[in-house]
């Protein structure tokens, strides 16, 4: 054995920040006794007998308190072997494991044998803990503990049991959600529906993770928070996230802040069912190659703290072993440090919160998205959802509404609850098989489609059905029931939302007239009862007008009738002066016929256009760029959506791998915005930006923008605290904001 070569192994081992020091030989002729002397901050001499061949044993060495210079000697027979390096002191760490099983909604088999799987594994984990009382597991959403109760009361009941032990923990989001997709009133669904089952065990779920969802929307954080969820996990695929936020969030804590000011705290690890990256789901002689070098990696120079998190246990659907616990148990047996500490995910954040809390960076933003492009391959089901999101909003307040005016009918929570739900399990990160691209016409990918379709029909059904039943105990409650027959029909329009609205109004023609005329009923100037006349226009067999400002969650009364000569209206939409361009009321629009962007976009109230010329790209359009990605030149694909920074909230950019011609791409593409936030606003500012309570903020701007795609940012970011006024006024503003390119990559 020569000199360079142990002293290259000596250091090199050490250099990895292990639990102490590894030497190896290799020894060509017969077993002998081999000497090992260390000196430095202190003395270790131990004796070995080395066998034929390659031999390795550890040397442990007191922790160094500062940097300490040691020697080793290796001595066999009459020679020695010197090595000198240099002691580091090392972080003592405490590594929080939190296990659980990724939640697949179908992929890897058909999702009412995913359904049975995630229920076993419930059940073995309930047993392991009756087995051992040191045994922690977590429900990685809250959908696992719903299916549960499919179990029985007896088992669900031993379920709420662990639950209020804190034996097991509840992750709190109901499913793994594509959040780009994802409505305001669905997300905070998916929070409030764990929170429920919370309650039912006696507490609150105080954390929530996001698994195998490289992305999620920047109105997460203030969802979580608003509902009682501190803290947030996202257990990202393959690293995807990192392109523009760096090590400081790669497996890091930091605080992740909405649009509202409120936090969470967050990490976001590389990937999921980390237990088995560091060896925890085999043996302690498998951590000790694993664990050491994962540790290394994200122990950089600025490291908030000493406690690391493993994120998750077993992947996709896989079933539950509680091998892990032993494991770590003999792992802290062998080891002070790092100390294995598996507990539920609300346990690191609470110590990382005491002890580190102060130190760690704060982010604005979102994560981009990324999989939702996922839904542009089922088009129609997922027009379907979009739709029933907006009429089971509008249901539950008519059905809310007629309940104050005194309905006989119950208020329908159950149906409500199980209409969004099959919302939310459409809109859950799984969008096709595991063999889906390979065999697209296979059994499992036709099979897991037709129960994912079936998601969608069943959420619109539903949603019709409670839209209908709302209206009607409405018009029951408040007695403004329609009238039809004949030449004349009683039209009542209804505004769900919680501001004024003009309503476009389609009706049938009454009976076989050759006019139609339209008239408001109960409308009143200056005291007086007036029924003016409503400008209309006929299409086909169906009447066409505007009811205008219909009150926030009220109605207004219309009569249709034949035989009068029918006031002309002006169109909604007409054509412009120039090909591909278009005028309503408000704006003037144009778009670019070989780009689909927009050239213009032109405010009529506020004499302002939107769309800047002075660079090369233009609103909406669309860029896809190759560029240079880890897997070689080309590899690396990103999406660019060119929208407007104060409606996006995107300043992000990756920080590498992206081509110079697409970074210059967010230079300035237009003028700052206009001075508007100013409390006396027009009208029709506040009748387009107005909010009301039951309205979120961030997804209120998502809806006017588009989805979105961006970058979390360090604090040092520009700063845009938008917050919904508490009276429901209209938005306030920040000027100077210009357009930019947001991107993430594909």
């Amino acid at each position: 054995m020569s000199r360079s070569w142990l002293e290259a192994l000596l250091c090199g081992w050490l250099s990895d920040s292990a639990p102490g020091t590894c030497a190896a030989t290799r020894n060509a002729g017969v077993a002998g006794d081999v000497a090992v002397q260390l000196r430095g901050n202190s003395s270790v001499r131990r004796t070995w007998t080395l066998a034929p061949g390659e031999n390795t044993f550890d040397v442990l060495i007191p922790p160094a308190e500062r940097a300490t210079p040691v020697e080793v000697a290796l001595r066999v027979g009459r020679r020695t072997h010197a090595a000198r390096f240099v002691a580091q002191p090392e972080r003592r760490w405490k590594v929080f494991v939190a296990p659980s099983t990724h939640t697949d909604i179908g992929y890897t088999d058909w999702q009412e044998r995913v359904y049975a799987r995630h229920n076993e594994n419930t059940a073995a984990a309930l047993a392991a803990c009756d087995a051992s009382p040191a045994f922690k597991w977590n429900l990685e959403v809250g959908y696992q503990a719903e299916l549960f109760r499919t179990q029985g009361t007896p088992a669900y009941e031993a379920l709420l049991a662990r639950l209020r032990e804190g034996r097991v923990g509840l992750g709190g989001l109901y499913l793994n959600m594509l959040t780009g997709l994802c409505s305001g009133e669905e997300l905070a669904r998916a929070v409030t529906f764990v929170q429920e089952l919370a309650r039912e065990a006696g507490g609150t779920a105080t954390a929530a993770n996001l698994t195998d969802v490289p992305t999620a929307v920047g109105t997460l954080p203030m969802l979580l928070a608003q509902a009682g969820v501190r803290y947030f996990a996202d257990g990202a695929n393959d690293g995807i996230p990192f392109a523009g936020g760096g090590r400081q969030m790669d497996q890091s804590p930091y605080w992740w802040e909405g649009l509202d000011g409120t936090r969470v705290l967050a990490i976001t690890a590389r990937t999921y069912a980390q237990a088995g990256t560091v060896g925890l789901l085999d043996d302690v002689a498998t951590m000790e190659q694993r664990l050491p070098g994962w540790l290394r990696r994200i122990g950089r120079n600025g490291y908030p703290g000493d406690a690391a998190y493993v994120y998750g246990a077993f992947s996709d659907n896989q079933p539950m072993g509680p091998r892990y616990a032993e494991v770590a148990a003999a792992w802290n047996a062998r080891w002070e440090y790092p100390r294995i500490i598996v507990g539920r995910m609300d346990e690191f954040f609470h110590y990382v919160e005491e002890h580190a809390g102060k130190q760690l960076p704060v982010v604005r933003g979102d994560l981009g998205v990324k999989w939702e492009d996922g839904a542009a391959s089922s088009a129609r089901e997922t027009a379907l959802v979009r739709r029933a999101k907006a009429r089971l909003e509008a249901a539950e307040r008519w059905h809310a509404l007629a309940a104050t005016l005194g309905t006989a009918a119950p208020f329908p929570a159950a149906a409500l609850h199980a209409a969004w739900e099959q919302v939310l399990l459409f809109d859950e990160h799984a969008w096709g098989a595991a063999g889906s691209v390979s065999d697209p016409e296979g059994e499992q990918t036709r099979h897991q489609w037709t129960v994912k379709a079936a998601f969608a029909h069943e959420a619109g059904r539903r949603a019709d059905e409670l839209l209908s039943s709302g209206l009607q105990g409405l018009r029951e409650a408040s007695g403004r029931e329609p009238e039809g027959g004949g030449a004349a029909s009683r039209v009542v329009v209804f505004n769900e939302h919680s501001w004024p609205r003009d309503i476009v109004t389609s009706w049938p023609v009454p009976g076989d007239s050759a006019g139609v005329r339209v008239t408001e009923t109960g409308a009143t100037e200056k005291g007086r009862l007036t029924e003016p006349s409503v400008p209309c226009q006929v299409e086909g067999d169906r009447v066409l007008f505007v009811a205008r400002q219909v009150p926030p969650l009220g109605w207004k009364s219309h009569r249709v009738e034949g035989g009068g000569a029918a006031k002309a209206a002006q169109a909604l939409l007409r054509k412009g002066p120039s090909p591909c361009s278009w005028e309503t009321p408000d704006f003037r629009l144009g778009v670019d016929s070989s780009t689909g962007a927009l050239r213009s976009l032109y405010e009529k109230a506020l004499h302002t256009e939107w769309v800047g010329t002075s660079g090369p790209y233009r609103l909406n359009q669309f860029l896809y760029v190759l560029g240079r990605g880890r897997e070689g030149p080309g590899a690396r694909r990103v999406s660019l959506l060119v929208c407007h920074q104060q409606l996006c909230c995107n300043v992000g950019w990756p920080q590498d791998g992206v081509p110079g011609h697409a970074a210059r791409a967010a230079a300035d593409l237009q003028q700052p915005l206009p001075k508007w936030a100013q409390r006396d606003r027009s009208a029709a500012q506040r009748r387009r930006f107005r909010l009301g309570p039951e309205q979120l903020l961030g997804h209120e701007l998502q809806s006017l923008a588009g989805r979105r795609h961006g970058l979390l940012l360090p604090a040092g970011s520009p700063r845009r605290r938008l917050r919904p006024d508490r009276e429901a006024g209209p938005l306030k503003r920040p000027e100077g904001e210009k357009l930019v390119v947001a991107a993430a990559p594909d």
